[in-house]
């Protein structure tokens, strides 16, 4: 199992398989394109306080500031 995962946006495959030559051989590093699609329940529209779903369990908000400012994301597996 990886110690550390880079998560690649998936606007960026050049990226990912520039980090993958990078880290080519490295024990503990795992790099992976983002395989995630937009929410389907999205429809431009302000979530109400009454939305008993509140947020998405899945939704990582750290790594989707990450890969929308760097294009990448790295996660230390624990």
């Amino acid at each position: 199992m990886p110690r550390y995962l880079f998560i690649v946006a998936k606007e960026h495959p050049e990226l990912c398989a520039h980090l993958e030559r990078e880290f080519m051989g490295e024990d503990g590093v795992q790099v992976v394109l983002d395989r995630r699609r937009a929410d389907r329940r999205w429809h431009g529209v302000a979530v109400s306080e009454a939305d008993r779903r509140g947020t998405d369990r899945r939704s990582h908000p750290p790594i989707q500031q990450e890969l929308a400012a760097l294009n990448f994301a790295l996660v230390r597996a624990e």
